[in-house]
């Protein structure tokens, strides 16, 4: 009788029993302990999987993702230099450019760990991506306004024009189709993201009290005009419709729309589940115990895995629908279709449809990620993106050197066609 009436309590019945019964019960757990839902979990039922990967092992792949991907960069760029080296630079470029698909969503999924982490530290956290996202914007401001405008001036100091190079530059960034340029200030977009949780998730001390605090919410709408106004700029500039310097592209976002869109839904998802457990268990405290389970973290990770599953097909559903509405709307003929087909296929790619299809390839890793996981020594992690930045700003001076030094003429040639129009 006594199995029957164990086997027939609820979830939480379970719990409340947890803290009465003695410890060597508490150790062995009933079958319906065993079948209790993870969103119900406490540290007294607890289960033993955690996920093997810390936010440190999913940093450090994704920047050995984003070196190699700017070997791709460099290898396109020698390609437009030298059209002879596209038969012997081709294969690998390929599969360089293949890497590019995943830092960003590898550093989107360490971002939650980082986030969740230390979210009570919402200024420490937002100081370092702001922090480093604004030294790479400087970094790349003076390299192009030093040492490439200084080589534009030096091959052709009498035709030299400081503002109308800045909007060719700029704008050739934008149109040259290869996103893996807009990763190099990725640190704008995870900026965006901890100041989305931000706005979703803190709770003010001082200001926006009380029937005030809908203000501080909906101010989570800063980080997602910025992000639209990105994808704007982008389409304008690859349609032909303006024209950007690069002191603006190095201030885009490098995510794809639907990366932003895979972590609002997390965010939301979490904040309802959270809601649902305080609601059900009468009391934050609960849920305090449950966000240190394994548990907690599995379900995290489980919920990244189908969000980024969900807004990788919502990302492919969208460029297809952008793509036929494009064509259906700009071609009178068969042939016209076709050929506005594939340039609504290229404008989709350029501002980043299409693109959060390497979500499907990420996914699986959140399965085996647990954001609760804490490495040893964490005051090692600050040197991580030195050592990757340092090793990015070699391979391309280095990568710039070796075109320069071997297709010197080919590149003069290049570089006066692009500067007088002939585009790239």
């Amino acid at each position: 009788m006594e199995n029957e009436e164990i086997v027939e309590m609820d979830e939480e019945a379970i719990l409340e029993e947890s803290d009465t019964t003695p410890q060597i019960e508490k150790d062995t757990p009933s079958k319906k302990s065993k079948k209790l839902k993870l969103k119900y979990r406490t540290t007294k039922n607890d289960i033993r999987y955690r996920g093997p990967l810390s936010y440190r092992s999913v940093r450090i792949i994704a920047w050995i993702f984003l070196i190699l991907s700017q070997l791709s960069v460099l290898m396109k760029f020698a390609m437009k230099v030298s059209p002879d080296l596209v038969t012997s630079l081709n294969g690998p470029m390929q599969v360089f450019e293949f890497a590019r698909t995943f830092p960003v969503p590898l550093f989107l999924l360490a971002n939650f760990a980082f986030i969740l982490q230390g979210k009570a530290d919402f200024r420490k956290l937002l100081f370092f991506y702001g922090g480093v996202a604004l030294v790479l914007y400087i970094a790349g401001i003076v390299l192009m306004s030093h040492f490439v405008m200084g080589f534009v001036y030096g091959v052709d100091p009498s035709t030299f024009d400081f503002a109308n190079y800045n909007l060719v530059f700029g704008t050739a960034f934008v149109s040259i189709g290869n996103p893996s340029l807009y990763s190099l200030n990725i640190f704008i977009d995870l900026f965006l993201c901890a100041l989305t949780y931000f706005f979703i998730h803190y709770h003010p001390k001082k200001y926006f009290q009380d029937k005030k605090l809908i203000f501080f919410r909906l101010m989570a709408f800063i980080p997602i005009l910025y992000e639209l106004g990105s994808i704007f700029i982008k389409y304008m500039t690859i349609t032909g419709r303006m024209q950007i310097p690069y002191f603006v592209f190095f201030a885009l976002t490098a995510k794809p729309p639907f990366m932003f869109v895979a972590f609002i839904l997390i965010i939301l998802v979490m904040k309802i589940q959270e809601l649902s457990f305080i609601k059900r268990f009468k009391g934050e405290e609960a849920l305090d115990d449950h966000l240190r389970t394994n548990a907690h973290s599995l379900k995290v990770s489980i919920t990244i895995f189908w969000v980024f599953i969900a807004s990788a097909l919502l990302d492919l559903v969208a460029l297809l629908a952008y793509a036929i509405g494009y064509t259906a709307i700009y071609s009178a003929t068969e042939e016209e279709a076709l050929n506005n087909l594939y340039a609504a296929i290229a404008y989709g790619y350029n501002i980043g449809l299409g693109e959060s299809a390497s979500l499907l390839l990420v996914a699986p890793i959140a399965l085996l990620f647990s954001y609760s996981k804490k490495p040893k020594h964490p005051e090692y992690d600050k040197f991580i993106p030195i050592v990757a930045i340092l090793i990015i700003i070699v391979v391309y001076i280095e990568g710039t050197f070796r075109i320069l030094t071997y297709r010197f003429t080919q590149f003069v040639e290049w570089l006066s066609n692009l500067l007088h129009g002939g585009g790239l």
